[in-house]
Parts: C-alpha cells; sequence; structure tokens
C-alpha cells in the first residue's frame, strides 16, 4: 500500500494543480469579457460625450447668433436714438429730400435721422410753449 500512496499523493497533487489551472482559465475567461463590455461601454461613453460636445457647440452658436441679432437690434435703435432734453443745441449738417438723403443732425454725440427730428420739433415747440 505503500507504494500506491505516494502513487496517489502525485495524483492527488497533479488533480490540485489542474483545478487551479482551470481555475485560472476561468477567471481569464471571465475577465476577457468583462474587459469587452468595458471597451463597448467605453466606445458607448465616448460616442454620447461627441454628441454632447456637438449639442454644447450648435447651442453656442444659437446662442452667439441670438447675440449677434441683439447686437444688431441695439444698433439700429441707437441710430434712431430719442433726442436728449430740447436745452441742449442741435446742429443740422444735412438737409435734403427725406427720401433721398434724410437729413442728419448732430446733437450731443448723437446723430439723428429725419424721423427722429419730427419728435425733436415737437420736443422743442414743447419748450418754447411752456
Amino acid at each position: 500500500m505503500h507504494r500506491y500512496a505516494s502513487l496517489i499523493n502525485s495524483v492527488e497533487t497533479e488533480l490540485q494543480r489542474k483545478e487551479h489551472v482551470v481555475a485560472t482559465i476561468l477567471r481569464e475567461e471571465e475577465n476577457r469579457h468583462t474587459i469587452a463590455r468595458l471597451r463597448q461601454d467605453l466606445k458607448g461613453l465616448l460616442v454620447s460625450k461627441e454628441t454632447d460636445i456637438q449639442n454644447k457647440n450648435s447651442e453656442i452658436a444659437q446662442l452667439k447668433d441670438q447675440r449677434q441679432e441683439a447686437k444688431a437690434r441695439v444698433n439700429m435703435e441707437n441710430k434712431c436714438v430719442l433726442p436728449p432734453p430740447s436745452h441742449y443745441p442741435a446742429v443740422i449738417v444735412n438737409r435734403g429730400p427725406s427720401h433721398y438723403y434724410p437729413a442728419v443732425v448732430v446733437n450731443r454725440g448723437y446723430v439723428l435721422r429725419d424721423n427722429v427730428l419730427r419728435g425733436l420739433a415737437a420736443a422743442r415747440q414743447k419748450a418754447i410753449r411752456s
């Protein structure tokens, strides 16, 4: 029986080594699947990040357009600004037919067009009457 005991021990150790190798192979397989899943998740995250960046860039472009429109609107409003109080003198720089050359008046740094001049004239008349 002593001859068989060493043989049985060597068979048991080989079985343990085999179990250890099989367990290692199973862990490696699980790790490969985990790595593949994580790579897919990473690709999905990169795609979603890219779409987020594109959405934010388009939103930035829209906001810049809105800002530009607001700037243009303010510039247009500034061209037809209400005159300052009537006690400031106004100087007529150019007077012509309103459909070709609108009258331009410089009043304390403001450039007033023909339609604003009507309001300026009305304000002066009020000031004179009162």
